[in-house]
C-alpha cells in the first residue's frame, strides 16, 4: 500500500522543493493509530493561520480514524470518488473488523 500511495503521488513529491521529510505510517487496520498520528501533525503545526483539510485515501479503517478526528476537531474532509473499480484490490477474505464508537452530543 505505502508503495501505491507513494508511486501515485510521485509527481508532487518530485515537485517539492526539499523533498519530504517526515514521512508518517500507520497500521491500515488501526483506526486509533492514524487517528492519533494526524492529531499529532495537526498538533505540532497548528497556527492560526492554518487550515487543515483530511482526504482519507487509506484503508477502511484509516479513513474511519480520520474521520472520527475530522468530526472532533471539526476539519474539512475531501474524499476521492473512484471512476474505475479494480478487482485486484479486494481480492479474497481477510479479517473483518468492529468498531464501538460511543458519539457523546
Amino acid at each position: 500500500m505505502v508503495d501505491r500511495v507513494l508511486y501515485a503521488n510521485k509527481d508532487i513529491i518530485d515537485k517539492l522543493q526539499n523533498g519530504i521529510k517526515d514521512i508518517n505510517y500507520s497500521s491500515t487496520d488501526d483506526p486509533w493509530e492514524t487517528y492519533n498520528i494526524i492529531n499529532s501533525i495537526i498538533n505540532h503545526n497548528k497556527r492560526k493561520d492554518t487550515h487543515f483539510v483530511i482526504s482519507p485515501l487509506g484503508t477502511k479503517p484509516q479513513s474511519l480514524g480520520c474521520c472520527i478526528l475530522a468530526i472532533e476537531e471539526n476539519l474539512d474532509v475531501v474524499y476521492a470518488q473512484p471512476q474505475t473499480y479494480n478487482p485486484n484490490y479486494s481480492e479474497g477474505i481477510g479479517k473483518v473488523y468492529a468498531y464501538l464508537l460511543n458519539i457523546n452530543k
